[in-house]
């Protein structure tokens, strides 16, 4: 009775195989062992047990059957290794018939082994082909990548994964044409063009591989072509005497470039040059003060002289002169203010 049971099994297809698993897991464990009334009790238990055990890796047998239906929504892949499985379990039923439990065991063994190896197959093309469809797609290589989609729907027709490679798939010719658009402009170093093209390929896939990679190469050049127009215009701006236009400009480098040596050097140059166009300022303030003999403002002059470097000539004697001018000036009017004290000895 079991051996016909199980003959009938594996001769069905593989989806009645799945659906009266039940039914013969029940009865498998109900049957006894087929031993003559007269069997001593250590053989009736010896053949009891070798019984078990064959029905335990037919068990087997089955649950890796229904794993492999499960497990993937097409077998049409293993179809020859599912047909010699169910030769070699078929082969062990008339073994278990004759009684012959430990043959029987290992044609079921090799049976579920037959399964078990389809089943780490299926599992490692699959695997593969997903692994080769999105290096594929980082290649922008739309072929390649919709032939190993192809090869992984032989497994799963319908499997969501795919689908959504497939959909990455599709997307690759707009993809490519924005990332040749964007290398083009980055060469014409239009940065911020550039960028507005990876940012339309962020909206289509944003895992477009080194994506991030070529938006940070084209941030550094947007940023390396300010630093320039802004160096560009503090050169420009010192060299017109615009000294603070100029600083403002180098100290705005220095914010997004700290050791930017043309920008340090260009503030050290400011600091020499403003400091000489301060000094003459000041001395051109004092000659003309002195010319037109307003002594406290050429002392003013001198002093601002003074005030950047204490033993400049042109400070030291220009205070002298102007200072001295200032006291004779201040005499001549006490005395036009009261001609009588002329003769008056205490005057001078």
């Amino acid at each position: 009775a079991v051996a016909s049971l199980l003959a009938s099994r594996y001769q069905a297809a593989i989806p009645d195989l799945a659906a009266d698993t039940q039914q013969l897991a029940a009865q498998n464990t109900t049957s006894e062992p087929l031993t003559g009334p007269t069997a001593a009790p250590f053989a009736q238990l010896s053949a009891a047990q070798a019984q078990q055990t064959a029905q335990d890796q037919l068990g087997r047998f089955v649950e890796l059957q229904l794993m492999l239906e499960e497990k993937f929504t097409s077998t049409s892949w293993a179809t020859d290794s599912i047909e010699q499985a169910k030769a070699t379990a078929l082969l062990g039923d008339s073994f278990f018939q004759n009684q012959n439990y430990r043959e029987a065991f290992e044609q079921y063994q090799r049976a579920a082994a037959e399964l078990d190896l389809s089943i780490k197959q299926g599992e490692t093309a699959v695997a593969s082909a997903l692994a080769q469809a999105e290096q594929s797609i980082d290649q922008l290589d739309q072929l390649a990548a919709s032939e190993a989609l192809a090869r992984a729907r032989a497994y799963f027709p319908r499997e969501p994964a795919i689908e959504q490679l497939q959909q990455r798939v599709d997307k690759l010719p707009q993809i490519t044409e924005l990332l040749r658009d964007a290398l083009n402009l980055e060469l014409a170093e239009r940065y911020e063009q550039a960028l507005e093209r990876y940012q339309r390929i962020v909206a289509v896939d944003p895992k477009t591989e080194s994506l991030k990679t070529r938006m940070s190469a084209a941030k550094a050049g947007l940023k390396r072509q300010r630093i320039r127009s802004l160096l560009s215009d503090a050169f420009n701006a010192l060299n017109a005497a615009n000294y603070v236009s100029a600083r403002e400009k180098f100290t705005q480098v220095l914010a997004e470039e700290p050791d930017n040596s043309a920008a340090q050097g260009g503030l050290e140059q400011i600091a020499q040059l403003y400091d000489v166009a301060v000094i003459e300022a000041a001395q051109a303030d004092a000659e003309i003060a002195m010319q037109a003999g307003d002594w406290s403002t050429a002392v003013d002059a001198y002093q601002r002289i003074l005030d950047f470097d204490s033993n400049l000539l042109v400070g030291v004697a220009g205070l002298a002169a102007a200072t001295e001018h200032q006291r004779i000036d201040k005499l001549l009017n006490a005395i036009r203010s009261a001609p009588e004290r002329l003769s008056n000895a205490k005057l001078f």
